[in-house]
């Protein structure tokens, strides 16, 4: 039993002792509870009592929700006092980037006054360059002038050039024409050579077929004879035939042709006096 009950109870039984209307006004009710002093209603003092009942379960459920709230306060009190920390800190954090910044500040500063001087230095030295512009565009106008004249002559030069180009383009076809006509004869020259050097090469080899055949002797007065000859690598065959009048007088006859296409004939006769 609560503090609550111990009073309701407390108020019955004083209403029960004595005749009276209480006026009770608790936790925002009103209610007119009647009893008389020892001769008290029974009906009416069981309602009287049924209404303090309800007035308590009231006052209790009032209780329960102020606790309920209460705790409800404590929680968020206790979120707030988190969200502050928390803003704490972040607000420490804050004040030392802040301290960082600034430092970084000074030396930006720093180095800002570093490029100011520099800065100055390099406009005098700007100045300088600007003046000696000055004489550079001046002598390039000089030079300009000049290379006006010189483009002047080139263009003449040029002109000139074309001009002896050109002669000697023909003079150039002219040389090639000779030297086409001369690669010609000499080309056909070598081909005489060749031609002539295969010649004297069956000549001799047919010359030396030629000088082996035999002439007649005391044996008999007619002979036919037959001769190879050759020289490097051609061959030629020779065949001739002789006759003895006397002890003194004799006639020798020859012919020889080259063995690779029997081409080109040598021949030969001769008489011969001997005594």
């Amino acid at each position: 039993m609560n503090k609550v009950t111990l009073v309701v109870t407390a108020v019955s039984v004083a209403l029960l002792s004595h005749s009276a209307i209480a006026d009770v006004s608790w936790a925002g009710w009103n209610n007119n509870i009647y009893s008389e002093n020892s001769h008290a209603d029974a009906a009416k003092t069981s309602n009287n009592l049924n209404v303090l009942a309800k007035n308590v379960d009231s006052v209790n459920a009032d209780l329960q929700n102020s606790k309920a709230a209460q705790n409800s306060i404590n929680q968020n009190q206790s979120l707030v006092n988190q969200t502050q920390s928390n803003i704490n800190q972040s607000q420490a954090a804050t004040n030392q980037n802040q301290a960082m910044l600034n430092h970084k500040q000074d030396v930006i500063n720093n180095d800002q006054a570093v490029i100011n001087t520099k800065q100055d230095v390099i406009n005098k030295d700007q100045a300088v360059i600007n003046t000696k512009q000055d004489g550079i565009n001046k002598d390039q106008a000089v030079i300009n002038t000049k290379q006006d004249g010189i483009n002047k002559d080139q263009t003449v030069f040029n002109n000139n050039q074309i001009a002896v180009n050109n002669q000697q383009k023909v003079i150039n076809k002219q040389v090639d024409s000779r030297l086409n006509q001369l690669d010609g004869r000499v080309n056909s020259l070598d081909r005489r050579v060749d031609s002539l050097n295969n010649e004297l090469k069956r000549g001799l080899a047919s010359q030396s077929a030629l000088s082996g055949l035999f002439q007649p002797y005391n044996v008999g007065k007619f002979n036919v004879s037959m001769a190879l000859g050759g020289y490097e690598s051609n061959t030629a065959l020779a065949l001739g035939s002789g006759y003895r009048v006397n002890e003194n007088i004799a006639f020798k006859t020859g012919v020889a042709s080259n063995t690779e296409d029997f081409k080109g004939v040598s021949y030969n006769a001769a008489v011969n006096f001997e005594w």
